[in-house]
Formats: structure tokens, C-alpha cells, sequence
């Protein structure tokens, strides 16, 4: 399905009608022109619970426009569980001013697992009022999200994860902000977090916490520039509560500020 957003202000309950359009079991959305995205309530764009689907904007020239009268709950992209598959690719997402909105995207875990969801090549310009990605819920237990692949972007405002699931992965991103670049906390049982090949220049650095296991750290550009806080004073701060940390270290390169684990 085609939609060519007409930038104004019924833009969002157009978008909503041609989610709702596609069949029962998901689909393809493209996305093209300027969308002006000023809806009430708590998301901009949802991928409905059980409805596997592509929301795809063919390239940055599409642009997804929040102004400042979005209200401080409300998100731009809101991923419902239970959800597995689903994908959003090539979206340029900007405030028309100020820091409208709360995250880019959310991965909503609280009705059920979302598994296996691509994130690829999306720019959140921002800031928004808080992270460009954030994920939240049990996910049914299994963390919010698993088995999930953040890839390719921009991401003003960093990811927030405090109960991440199985084998979560950021490669190949350009991640900068005034928060944390990466704060991620995991379910009990969880492991193998990726966080590769990507320039890392958030001014809270990196903080992975509790229940972290065995998380692959590698090939990253990490940098501290003027105004670094850091997480714990470092760059690089791993504080899981148990399990194993894999960190080949020879493989990463930093500017600024030490490494820490405890």
C-alpha cells in the first residue's frame, strides 16, 4: 500500500485508516512526502498487536514532521505486543521545532512478546523529549524486545532497554546525545547483547546493568566530547549483576574516558 502524506494535520488519521486497511495479518505500508504527525494520545503511527507488517519511507527525503504541541507521552512510532516480524526502514523523523514527543520509537512489550523486529536505516533527528528508542514491558516474560536488530541509523537521544530479552542487537549506528547512548538492563535468563561497529558519542556513555550476560562489545568508535558525564565517570560502564562479560577490548577503539566493569 501507498500513502502520500498530504502534510497536514489529517495526516495521522489517514496513516491510522491505511494501517487498518491492510489484511488482518500485516503488510507493507510506503510512506512518501512530508507528514505533519500532531495526533493526541499516546503514539503517532502504531503496528498493531499480532499485524506483521513493513512501514517503509523509501528514503529520508520522506519526512515525518512532530510539532511542538505534541504532548510529553506521546510517541512517533509505537510497536504493540505481541508482535513478531514487523519492520521500520527509511524514516527521516524531526521535531518542527523544540522537543516535542517522547521517544522516536517504542517497542510496547506489556501484552506480549515482540520478537525478530528490524529497525534499518532510520535517522531520528531530535531531540525529541526523551530517547530515540526506547522498549519497555515483560514481553511475556521473555524482555522487550528479543531477537531484534537495530541497524544502519541515526539516533539522537541514544536507546533505553531496562528489561531487554535474547540476543538484542545495534550495528552500524551513529548514536549521539545528551543522555546515555545506551542504557540497557535485561530479563533474568537473557543474554547475548550486540553492540558493534558504531560511533558511540552520547554524553552518558554506555551502561549496560542488571542481569547482563555474556554481551559481545566490538569495533566501536566511542568518543567523549565537551560536556561527557559518563556512566559512573566511564565511557564503557558494564555493572551486570551476574553471568559472564565476553569484551574483547582489542577490537574496540575509544577516545576519552576509561573503560569500567564490576
Amino acid at each position: 500500500t501507498n500513502f502520500v502524506c498530504s502534510g497536514t494535520s489529517a495526516d495521522p488519521t489517514n496513516i491510522a485508516a491505511a494501517i487498518a486497511a491492510l489484511p488482518a495479518w500485516g503488510g507493507t505500508l510506503h510512506l512518501s512526502g512530508t507528514c505533519l504527525l500532531n495526533a493526541g494520545g499516546t503514539e503517532q503511527i502504531a503496528i498493531p498487536a499480532n499485524k506483521n507488517m513493513t512501514i517503509d519511507c523509501g528514503s529520508w527525503g520522506t519526512l515525518l514532521l512532530e510539532p511542538s504541541t505534541v504532548g510529553a507521552t506521546n510517541d512517533m512510532f509505537r510497536i504493540i505486543g505481541p508482535n513478531v516480524g514487523s519492520r521500520i526502514s527509511n524514516c527521516y523523523m524531526v521535531p518542527q521545532s523544540g522537543t516535542p514527543g517522547r521517544y522516536g520509537i517504542r517497542f510496547d512489550g506489556t501484552g506480549g512478546e515482540i520478537n525478530s523486529v528490524i529497525i534499518d536505516h532510520v535517522y531520528i533527528a531530535g531531540p525529541f523529549g526523551s530517547a530515540a528508542i526506547e522498549a519497555d514491558g515483560s514481553g511475556n516474560a521473555q524482555g522487550t524486545p528479543d531477537q531484534t536488530t537495530i541497524q544502519n541509523s541515526i539516533l539522537t537521544g541514544g536507546f533505553l532497554c531496562p528489561n531487554c530479552g535474547d540476543a538484542v542487537r545495534l550495528i552500524n549506528n551513529s548514536i549521539y546525545g545528551a543522555g546515555y547512548s545506551v542504557d540497557a538492563s535485561f530479563q533474568l535468563g537473557a543474554s547475548t547483547f550486540v553492540l558493534s561497529y558504531n560511533d558511540i558519542s552520547g554524553g552518558g556513555g554506555v551502561h549496560l546493568g542488571t542481569n547482563t550476560v555474556a554481551p559481545k562489545i566490538s569495533g566501536n568508535e566511542i568518543e567523549t566530547e565537551p560536556g561527557f558525564t559518563g556512566s559512573n565517570g566511564a565511557a564503557l560502564d558494564l555493572d551486570g549483576a551476574s553471568g559472564n562479560l565476553i569484551y574483547d577490548r582489542s577490537e574496540e577503539r575509544r577516545v576519552g574516558k576509561e573503560c569500567r566493569s564490576r
